[in-house]
């Protein structure tokens, strides 16, 4: 499998900082963090009088949602801890 230089180069320092898998957890529970403030500032938009922009962020937060999860479902399992 072919990659590219800066592929492996950023790998190369973040394996070397021992943080490469925290960047990629993060880099997927941010759409998470992003889509439930969306589905929250949704619902309070709707209830507050202005059904059609709530209805859109309320279903933009749960796309968004949805995409978060199937982004941290797709790092796949921790690793074991040892000790």
């Amino acid at each position: 499998m072919a990659r590219s230089l800066a592929t492996v180069t950023f790998q190369a320092v973040t394996e070397k900082n021992g943080d490469y898998r925290q960047r990629r957890v993060f880099g997927a529970t941010q759409p998470l963090m992003v889509g439930a403030f969306g589905v929250i500032s949704g619902i309070a938009t709707s209830m507050l009088g202005s059904e059609d922009v709530g209805a859109v962020l309320t279903l933009a937060g749960l796309a968004m949602l949805l995409w978060g999860l199937h982004r941290l479902g797709r790092l796949g399992p921790d690793p074991p801890r040892l000790g």
